[in-house]
């Protein structure tokens, strides 16, 4: 008679442990695309694996703010500047008051023209 085969049993590994950290991103002074190592993300609280990490803000697709998360997280903020006051003046249109200057570089125009004569 032949012995049955015996199986031998052999233990999986344990699945290795990644250290992560607790991130905190925050976005301050506007609005922006956030990014966490070139993936958007939305501010808030994160667990990242330890080691080197960036985040950043985007405005129209331009870096507005950057910053490295501390190898031991942390929070990370991320200040946008504020968009461009408006700004208005008025400026004289009479023919002593030509030549104007900085016209063309203006976003707007508006010519204010006064009452009937009379």
């Amino acid at each position: 008679m032949v012995a049955a085969p015996t199986a031998t049993v052999v233990p999986a590994p344990a699945p290795t442990q990644i250290p992560t950290v607790a991130v905190d991103v925050r976005l301050w002074n506007g609005s922006a695309e956030v990014q966490l190592d070139g993936r958007t993300i939305e501010p808030g609280h994160f667990e990242v694996a330890a080691g080197k990490h960036q985040a950043a803000a985007l405005v129209d697709g331009q870096v507005a703010a950057i910053a490295d998360v501390p190898p031991d997280g942390g929070l990370v903020d991320l200040t946008v500047p504020p968009p461009l006051a408006g700004l208005a003046i008025m400026i004289e249109n009479q023919a002593d008051a030509r030549p104007q200057t900085g016209l063309t570089q203006a976003d707007v125009v508006y010519e204010a023209l006064d009452g009937p004569p009379g």
